[in-house]
């Protein structure tokens, strides 16, 4: 098991190395050069570092499944939903099949997960200029994904475990005041590493923007916006 959670580990970390790619390449074809290498090689140091859950979400094997694996599902179908939205022709019945499941299984994924998710494939869906019907038809596998995962009997048993009722009792507001205001601050500080790596790399981007830049590096970092925004939720 822990062999198969390091692999998973390796993949998951290659595929999000590979999506900001996905925007600038009309196939189905990885990237692999110094910069993708340099880029796994950060994030794999920065997993191991910065990740304070570590031995809850990757060693434990009942996290792993319900963080790492369904993490890996999640950035792949990011990474080939993307690609469909790269595509000048329309793609085929069988990579929408495909893609729509992994929606699906996202949206089943985890309370936290799910969430970020459909947040996610819905503001893509608004951002994309081709293929918005192929995109839309994730975005509702993802919400019925969802929707099973919210509405299953085993989640409203879990919403009625003591351990919850506090938070249960809140109003919508008092929870998105406490989520932001008090969760998010405490989350963020124990990512302190990753968020400092992050200014540096966004400040290193920046500047090598100029005036000549062309529309998919403008379109990598504004998906690399919306998944940092979505991740805060």
């Amino acid at each position: 098991v822990n062999i198969l959670n390091g692999i998973v580990i390796v993949a998951l970390i290659f595929f999000v190395v590979q999506i900001p790619y996905a925007v600038s390449s009309k196939k189905f074809s990885f990237v692999l050069d110094r910069h993708s290498a340099f880029s796994f090689l950060l994030i794999f140091c920065l997993y191991w570092v910065a990740n304070p859950q570590l031995g809850h979400t990757s060693f434990w094997i009942v996290g792993a499944a319900n963080y790492l694996w369904v993490a890996l599902i999640a950035v792949i179908y990011f990474y080939f939903s993307i690609k469909t939205m790269s595509y000048i022709e329309k793609p085929n019945a069988l990579t929408v099949a495909t893609i729509s499941f992994l929606a699906f299984l996202s949206g089943v994924s985890n309370e936290s997960l799910a969430v970020a998710v459909v947040l996610i494939s819905f503001v893509m869906f608004l951002v994309v200029k081709k293929n918005k019907v192929t995109y839309f038809s994730y975005v509702i596998w993802a919400v019925m994904g969802f929707c099973v995962l919210i509405l299953s009997p085993g989640q409203s048993k879990r919403a009625n475990i003591d351990a919850f009722s506090d938070w249960y009792s809140l109003t919508f507001v008092e929870r998105v005041y406490e989520h932001f205001c008090n969760r998010v601050p405490t989350i963020l500080g124990g990512f302190w590493i990753l968020l400092v790596s992050i200014v540096i790399v966004g400040l290193v981007s920046s500047a090598s923007i100029n005036n000549n830049a062309n529309e998919k590096k403008y379109c990598q970092i504004k998906f690399s916006m919306i998944f940092f925004v979505a991740s805060l939720v």
